[in-house]
């Protein structure tokens, strides 16, 4: 298996002037692109890179035999290295995570009322 993190944009930040990233071009479902951009606005709201989160939560998983990160400039590249490094030095997913992202990643995981419920 392999994993794009940041699933060509779908999890990425909102810029500075709170827009969205997503190319119109992007595969996903209306549905999912809902959810992704939800959750993105969440993780902002919360102070919680969620680019950040879903490259620990790609290195974390053991059926991914490899994590490939695409960046448009510099300071993507020091956002996925320092990422890189927090999970390096540590043993699982929530060893690395600070209290605030476990929180943030636990509601945006919640079957019922995170974003990705069904």
């Amino acid at each position: 298996w392999a994993a794009a993190p940041l699933s060509m944009g779908l999890l990425t930040p909102p810029t500075e002037h709170g827009q969205w990233g997503v190319p119109d071009w992007h595969p996903a479902s209306a549905q999912l692109k809902s959810a992704c951009e939800q959750a993105a606005r969440f993780c902002q709201q919360e102070g919680v890179n969620i680019a950040s989160l879903a490259t620990m939560f790609a290195l974390a998983e053991a059926r991914i035999a490899c994590t490939i990160i695409g960046c448009k400039n510099t300071q993507e590249v020091r956002r996925a290295a320092d990422v890189a490094c927090r999970f390096h030095h540590q043993s699982s997913l929530h060893a690395c995570l600070s209290e605030k992202e476990s929180k943030v990643l636990r509601q945006l995981l919640d079957p019922a009322d995170g974003p990705f419920a069904r």
